[in-house]
């Protein structure tokens, strides 16, 4: 009996010192999360001298400044509508600077959009550090600026995102009146994302930032289209499917096959032809 309650003994302490390591483990990692979340979400370009003369050889297009509401001073790129078009809220991905995109905002102005593409906070040559608050004021801001500065009417706004900024992009149709919302490749959620790295360790109680989308889509009253790539190897497809299936009517769903997380504007004429087809739906 003794050599069996002795046994019990080093059983229950060795259960208890694997269940403490476990813990330990846990809270390590929760630990590494909580201090290395932003640098694992944003991963900004600062500006560079070249960039201007980059900048120049597009004269269509404008160079804005403007302010946050907590006076962060952010900057971007404008090019007006064609008479009777829309303009692109254009809220950009979690890295590099607006650069970057100047090639699919140039396809975007040649069909008559207008487009104002922004670099949050920390990016290119805006001021600050980015996240989640700050990122929804700045989106804020660019509409304050299109619908004053740009004398844009709310219903001509078309608030796009793609990746990271579709959650931007989201959030601002829900503070400010727009014609329509856009998401390329969206996640539903921070905590979903962290999910499928780490699949065994919830780490969802030491995240500081949610970009909940699964939750805020399901709020939206505006036209929604949202575009999945299938072959997309940073945002699981299934994250964007998820989205349209719980958002109000009315909305539109673009798959494309074998498109990677940066492929759907580069996919010939689809990619122009469901924008097109979208805007129609809104302005007929």
């Amino acid at each position: 009996m003794r050599s069996l309650w002795h046994n019990h003994r080093i059983g229950c302490k060795l259960v208890g010192k694997i269940l403490l390591c476990g813990l330990l483990i846990y809270l390590g990692l929760g630990g590494l999360a909580l201090l290395s979340q932003k640098s694992l979400t944003y991963h900004p370009q600062p500006a560079r001298p070249e960039d201007e003369v980059f900048l120049e050889s597009y004269p269509w297009l404008h160079k804005v400044q403007f302010q946050a509401a907590d006076g962060i001073e952010l900057h971007a790129v404008w090019t007006p509508p064609a008479e009777g078009q829309a303009v692109l809220l254009f809220s950009h991905g979690n890295a590099g600077n607006l650069l970057a995109r100047i090639p699919l905002v140039e396809r975007l102005h040649q069909q008559g959009l207008g487009v104002f593409l922004y670099d949050y906070r920390g990016f290119g040559r805006s001021q600050g550090s980015p996240d989640e608050k700050g990122l929804y004021q700045d989106s804020e801001a660019a509409w304050e600026w299109i619908t004053a500065g740009g004398g844009i009417q709310p219903e001509r706004i078309i608030s796009y995102g793609r990746s990271l900024g579709a959650a931007v992009a989201l959030h601002l149709a829900l503070s400010r009146p727009v014609g329509g919302v856009i998401l390329e490749v969206p996640f539903t959620s921070v905590r979903d994302m962290a999910r499928m790295v780490l699949p065994f360790f919830p780490l969802g109680p030491f995240l500081r930032e949610s970009y909940d989308n699964l939750l805020g889509v399901q709020s939206l009253e505006r036209p929604l289209l949202i575009m999945v790539a299938e072959d997309d190897r940073v945002v699981a497809p299934w994250m964007g499917k998820a989205l349209f299936e719980a958002a109000n009517e009315p909305k539109q769903l673009l798959t494309v096959p074998e498109a990677g997380h940066e492929d759907i504007p580069w996919t010939g004429r689809l990619y122009e032809e469901a924008i097109n087809a979208f805007l129609a739906t809104l302005h007929p």
